[in-house]
Formats: C-alpha cells, sequence, structure tokens
C-alpha cells in the first residue's frame, strides 16, 4: 500500500491525489480556533515539529478535528450481545476489513440502532499519525479533550430525523455521508470533480435503505464542525466519533477538571486550617478569661473576709455564706439555717454506702453543704452518693460528669440543705 493512501469509502481504498499531500488540522478551543497545515506522509518528527511550531503561544482545552482523508471506514457486524461486543474484539473484527493491523490503529465506533441486521460502522486512522499531533499540542501548552473527524463534527451539529444523504465539501474532496436519523450508517470521500464517482457512492449508500433517499448539499463544514466542539468542551455534548481512546487516551482522564478540583480541595484546606486557628484562639482566650475570673473571686474572698485563709474551693464556701446570709435576711432562725460543716459531714458520711465504687479525689464540706469531686467506672455508681446525701436531707442536683480519655469518668456531686424561700440551682 502507497503512504499516501486513504480510506476513500467503507468498501475499498484510493490512492489520493499528489499534489494535495498537505492536510490541515483543525484546533477548536472555546475562544479561538487554530489551522496547522500538516504533511501525514512524513515523518512522525516533521508532524509534531509542525504541530509545536503552529501551537506557540496557545494554551486551553481543544478539541482536534483532524482530515476526513486520514480516517479509514468500514462497516463490521454486532452480535448484539455487549459480553462479546466489546471495543477490542470490534477492533479485530475491524482489522479483517481494513489494510492495518489492530497494533497501529486507533478506532471508534458508531452503533446503528435502527438498522436491520445489527452493525456498527468502524472509523479508525494511524497510529503513527495521531500520537505525534497529540505529543506535540499537548507540548505545545494546550490540552486534547477529544480527536474526532472534521466532517462527523459538522454532521452532528445538523440533527436529522429522515433518511438522507449528505454532500459536505471539505478542500477539493467531497464527503458522501448516509444517515438514517442521526446515526451515520455510511461515509465516503471522493474527488469533488468528479460527478460520476458521487453519484455512484449516493447510489451505493442508498442500497442500505428500502425507500428513495433525500440527498442535501451542505456548506459551512468548518463553521458547523467549530460550534459542536464548543458544545463537546461545554459539556453539553459527545462526539460519536472519539479517537482520544486506547493508546491515545490520556494518562488522567480527569484532567480537564484537575485544576478546580485541586483549587477546591486546597480552599477547603485553607478552610479547616483558619477554622482550627480559631477555635484554637477561641480555647485560649476562655482559658484566660476562667483564669481571671477564679483570680478576681479569689481577690473578692479576700477582701470580704480578709481574717480567713484562702479556701481551696472558693465557690463552696461563697455559697454556703450566702445561703447563710439569705436566711438571715429572711428570718429563719432554725438548727439547719445554723448547722455546722462537722454536723453536716456526719450526717452525709454515716449514710455513704459501704460499697461505694468511687475513687474520691476531694471531698469538702460546709455549714450545710458538701462538694465531693471523684472518678467512677460508670454513671450508675454515683446515685447511691446522691442518695444517700437526699436521705441527709440536703437537696442534690444532677452531678456534672465528664468522661476521661482513660474511659472513667470524672464527677462533681453538690448538695445542700434546703433554705426557706431558696431554691438550689446547679452552677455550670
Amino acid at each position: 500500500m502507497d503512504s499516501r493512501s486513504r480510506c476513500k469509502n467503507p468498501r475499498s481504498l484510493a490512492r489520493r491525489d499528489e499534489m494535495a499531500a498537505d492536510d490541515v488540522i483543525i484546533f477548536v478551543s472555546s475562544r479561538a480556533v487554530w489551522r496547522v497545515s500538516v504533511d501525514p506522509t512524513v515523518g512522525a518528527v516533521e508532524i509534531a515539529n509542525a504541530i509545536a511550531s503552529g501551537l506557540v503561544g496557545r494554551n486551553g482545552e481543544v478539541v482536534v478535528a483532524v482530515p476526513s482523508a486520514w480516517c479509514l471506514v468500514a462497516q463490521v457486524e454486532s452480535s448484539g450481545d455487549p459480553r462479546r461486543d466489546d471495543r477490542k474484539s470490534m477492533l479485530f473484527r475491524l482489522e479483517e476489513k481494513l489494510p492495518l493491523a489492530a497494533e497501529e490503529m486507533v478506532a471508534d465506533f458508531i452503533a446503528q440502532s435502527r438498522a436491520q441486521r445489527r452493525r456498527a460502522l468502524g472509523v479508525a486512522a494511524r497510529l503513527d499519525v495521531l500520537r505525534p499531533v497529540i505529543t506535540a499540542a499537548e507540548g505545545a501548552g494546550v490540552t486534547v479533550r477529544c480527536v474526532s473527524p472534521l466532517v462527523l463534527l459538522a454532521a452532528q451539529n445538523v440533527p436529522s430525523s429522515d433518511n438522507v444523504v449528505e454532500l459536505w465539501p471539505e478542500g477539493g474532496e467531497v464527503n458522501v455521508i448516509a444517515r438514517r436519523g442521526n446515526d451515520v450508517i455510511g461515509w465516503s470521500l471522493t474527488a469533488g470533480s468528479d460527478r460520476v464517482a458521487i453519484r455512484r457512492e449516493i447510489d451505493v449508500h442508498a442500497l442500505t435503505f428500502a425507500e428513495p433517499l433525500r440527498i442535501e448539499q451542505r456548506d459551512q463544514l468548518e463553521a458547523a464542525a467549530v460550534m459542536f466542539a464548543r458544545n463537546i468542551l461545554a459539556g453539553r455534548a459527545r462526539p460519536s466519533v472519539q479517537l482520544r481512546r486506547g493508546p491515545l487516551a490520556a494518562a488522567d482522564p480527569i484532567r480537564s477538571h484537575r485544576r478546580p478540583l485541586n483549587l477546591a480541595l486546597a480552599a477547603a484546606a485553607a478552610f479547616l486550617i483558619l477554622l482550627t486557628g480559631a477555635m484554637l484562639f477561641r480555647a485560649v482566650r476562655y482559658e484566660r478569661l476562667a483564669k481571671s475570673y477564679e483570680r478576681q473571686l479569689s481577690t473578692e474572698f479576700a477582701r470580704v473576709f480578709p481574717d480567713w485563709p484562702p479556701p481551696g474551693n472558693v465557690r463552696a464556701v461563697i455559697d454556703s455564706e450566702f445561703r447563710k446570709a439569705q436566711a438571715v435576711r429572711s428570718g429563719a432562725t432554725s438548727d439547719t439555717a445554723h448547722a455546722s460543716a462537722l454536723r453536716t459531714m456526719h450526717d452525709v458520711l454515716s449514710r455513704f454506702p459501704t460499697q461505694a465504687k468511687c475513687d474520691v479525689d476531694r471531698l469538702s464540706f460546709g455549714d450545710g453543704s458538701f462538694e465531693l469531686q471523684g472518678r467512677v467506672a460508670a454513671l450508675e455508681d454515683v446515685e447511691p452518693l446522691a442518695m444517700a446525701a437526699r436521705d441527709a436531707g440536703l437537696e442534690v442536683p444532677p452531678p456534672l460528669t465528664r468522661r476521661g480519655e482513660d474511659g472513667l469518668w470524672t464527677v462533681t456531686l453538690r448538695g445542700a440543705r434546703p433554705q426557706p424561700g431558696i431554691a438550689m440551682v446547679e452552677r455550670p
């Protein structure tokens, strides 16, 4: 086979005109269109150099529209069984009808959903031509999203619901495309000046239809292909033939979304860092406030009770003095209001269960009040202590509990004798 030959129709190969060796590859981005003339008959190095020089200073994501003359087309039979009709098996069936080995080409298939027989239109291109194009384009700074024949992109931009044969001029040649609705079931390429050859190709495609076909002349091939390519880039459409697959597939399948994903992850990480810093700052601030309030409380206690040594639990002493002051104000003179701390300790401890499962860290008594700090394995172990304090005539609100890293519960249990007109409220 001559290196300049191309597949002109589904049945045979025809030699391309020697005078038309250069083809134009169209790179479509969301905002611009770049055209690069490439001679497919030269080596990979020359192809790469042509692409690199034509895309100097370009960037962004692109759809690559390749000339129709670069493609090989053939019909392949389909069994209808997805397990048997995987892409690899279809490629080997296409290999039987093309002058290329499966390892030398990349192919995609257009299924014919309304055909009487199960078949697909296989569209292939040479790896040694497309690979340097993609490599050079991405080396120049652009990202190749899709590689597809120019005429098929244009045909997809013109929806159809009838059986029709479309004539798409491309340079000095004409694409003859047979469509059943939106399905492309036949595609051939012939010289635009050979009217007899064009008529022959139309008649061949008409053999697959039972009814007469309508022939439509199309123009503005590039404009239609560019419009559909931009729909692909915007995520609104998918190409019927995608040659950016198999050995030409991108190493990172989501690389087109990689940048926004990285930005989103970076923003999330920055947010978490800022949130952690804010929480640490507030924790330090709250700790300073707590220590400041404790110092103020101790200072105020020393000012009000200058003759008392600083107690270990200022709050318990202040609560006790507050209750006594309230009792004096209300005129209460009962023994309960003036009970000594020793009496309170006796009444409470004498009723504590002997088998109490509590490690007591601190136990303090005041005039008619007490406070217990300790650790228990289960919260149920606190209730016998609270019941004992209630039996001694004290009001015991729910205890304060906190679970430690060792699995034990730290418990603060308080109680006080009821005063006339005063209800004990647990303070946090």
